[in-house]
């Protein structure tokens, strides 16, 4: 007898095998596209945290001393709502104005804090739930002139 072709055990058992290595490669791209975006999110916000804190050397770096030697940094706890954020400030030198078009002096009050800024739907990056609104907070920096012989 003339056997060609494949009987139907044999097709059932190399679909099987097929349908089972897809299934993994199918698993194992999700995971990676998961890992990827978690990956992006932590880089984002290391680059965000080292912006930050490289902002904040910058303006201690001219830290204003008066007279008497002493700094007048400030560390304090802001009561927003309901809840209540730390916030540093302190008084720092500079030669670049904040408003161009006005006179004002070399001094000025920094202020940094973290404010809720809404919410964000965090998605597959494994902090929430899909769909579920997490509050965003973002560091804010203030700075302001200071005026001679106005109490900040």
């Amino acid at each position: 007898m003339n056997k060609k072709g494949f009987t139907l055990i044999e097709i059932l058992v190399a679909t099987s095998i097929s349908a089972v290595v897809a299934l993994v490669a199918v698993s194992t791209m999700r995971s990676i596209g998961q890992g990827q975006k978690k990956a992006e999110a932590f880089t984002e916000l290391n680059d965000t945290c080292r912006f930050a804190f490289n902002k904040v050397l910058y303006d201690l770096k001219d830290l204003y001393i008066d007279r008497r030697g002493s700094s007048l940094i400030r560390y304090e706890l802001i009561e927003q709502g309901q809840s209540v954020q730390p916030s540093l400030t302190f008084y720092t030198v500079s030669m670049n104005k904040v408003r161009k078009s006005q006179p004002e002096g070399d001094v000025y009050l920094v202020q940094y804090f973290i404010q809720s800024a809404g919410s964000q739907d965090t998605g597959d990056n494994g902090q929430a739930e899909p769909g579920q609104d997490v509050p965003m907070q973002v560091v804010v920096r203030r700075i302001m002139p200071v005026v001679p012989g106005l109490e900040v």
